[in-house]
């Protein structure tokens, strides 16, 4: 079963929807287009490959590498589980500071 991010679903429809009117929003911390090159660093740092870190965590390694790409927002549990395999937190893999500044 596939999990999806739901505040990132919605914004994309918002997004999709407010393009013919000119605007633009963006949802609160969520995993966007952009590389989460932390993950993909904290990842290294531990040593470990995309395989490696999928097999400890519950995942496929394309699961990881679309996260490291920026396609694909994982569940909470599986953030969760990746921040607990590398010693991190979800604040140091995958708050996104500029989304938030510019909601708050």
């Amino acid at each position: 079963m596939q999990m999806y991010n739901i505040s990132c679903i919605s914004k994309d429809i918002r997004e999709r929807t407010s393009e013919s009117f000119g605007a633009k929003t963006e949802a609160k911390g969520c995993v966007d287009e952009r590389k989460n090159m932390r993950l993909k660093v904290a990842r290294m740092e531990a040593g470990l490959s995309q395989a490696q870190l999928a097999e400890l965590v519950g995942a496929t390694r394309q699961t990881i590498g679309l996260i490291e790409a920026g396609r694909y927002n994982p569940s909470l549990k599986l953030c969760i589980g990746i921040c607990k395999t590398l010693g991190k937190t979800l604040d140091d893999l995958f708050w996104n500071e500029e989304n938030a500044r510019r909601t708050t």
